[in-house]
């Protein structure tokens, strides 16, 4: 292997390294710049002879159709119409049911009446057709003079 000279390397001057001037256009001179979308969700200048031929152009996609404009009411108000009908629905389910209530109750009493009535029905002898009524009829006598009837019937 050969050995490297042992001169030292000539020393590095710095140098500033100066831009030519760039012509500045006039004022009426000036290309058109246009505003896309950078990285970082920011915006970026660019002149507009440096993008694509079709970057600008609208790209036809299916647009949904537009409702017509909608026709002015007139009258009352309708979110108002919704409120009062369902004021009116509540009240009519409310007396609806205060009437099944009453009803329920007036069955109730009414029920008690009738299997009173009822009790009462079976306790009556029924009517028979016996040309003599007390046809049938025993009388016992007990100790201590009560009189005890018992209605029989045979058929």
């Amino acid at each position: 292997m050969d050995r490297l000279p042992d001169t030292p390397a000539p020393p590095i001057t710095p140098t500033t390294i100066t831009p030519a001037p760039l012509p500045t256009p006039a004022a009426g001179e000036r290309e058109a710049m246009v505003w896309i979308p950078g990285p970082g969700n920011d915006f970026v200048a660019v002149p507009r002879s440096l993008l694509p031929a079709d970057y600008l152009t609208p790209h036809p996609t299916a647009s949904p159709a537009l409702d017509p404009e909608p026709r002015r009411r007139t009258g009352i108000d309708p979110r108002a119409q919704i409120l009062t009908a369902a004021g009116i629905a509540t009240a009519g389910a409310g007396w609806g049911v205060a009437q099944v209530v009453s009803a329920l109750a007036g069955f109730g009493a009414a029920g008690i009446a009738a299997l009173a009535l009822l009790l009462l029905a079976t306790r009556i002898p029924r009517p028979t057709t016996d040309p003599h009524p007390n046809a049938g009829t025993e009388i016992h006598l007990h100790r201590g003079a009560r009189v005890r009837a018992r209605h029989l019937t045979i058929r």
